[in-house]
């Protein structure tokens, strides 16, 4: 807010691992897209689920506030989710699936260590 008010900003960058996860990190985006501060939006590392995420908190940021986004999935030779975001003639897709729009694939992660219904 200090930068803001300085106007010593012209974006920033969101990370969501390091915010406290989608809804913190949508609630940062809300509060640039008030301010009119550009994000670019990624994680620090990330499979189909995070990068689903990012793509869409992407796609809901209005256009004219958007400077990027990261793609984590490239850099991994395995994946423990199927549906992620596809880049299509240089742009990125998110699901139009439910929810995030991927699929875990428990036989990788495993059983549970907890269910919260």
């Amino acid at each position: 807010m200090r930068a803001w008010g300085d106007k010593a900003l012209d974006g920033v960058n969101i990370k969501t691992a390091r915010h406290g996860g989608v809804s913190r990190t949508r609630q940062l985006r809300d509060l640039c897209n008030t301010l009119g501060i550009a994000v670019y939006i990624q994680d620090v590392w990330g499979t189909a689920i995070s990068a689903s995420a990012i793509a869409h908190l992407a796609a809901s940021t209005p256009p004219e506030l958007f400077l990027g986004i990261w793609d984590p999935m490239g850099w991994n030779e395995s994946d423990v989710a199927t549906g992620g975001p596809e880049m299509r003639d240089g742009r990125y897709f998110a699901s139009d699936r439910p929810g995030l729009g991927v699929e875990p694939m428990m036989e990788i992660l495993g059983q549970p260590i907890a269910i919260y219904e």
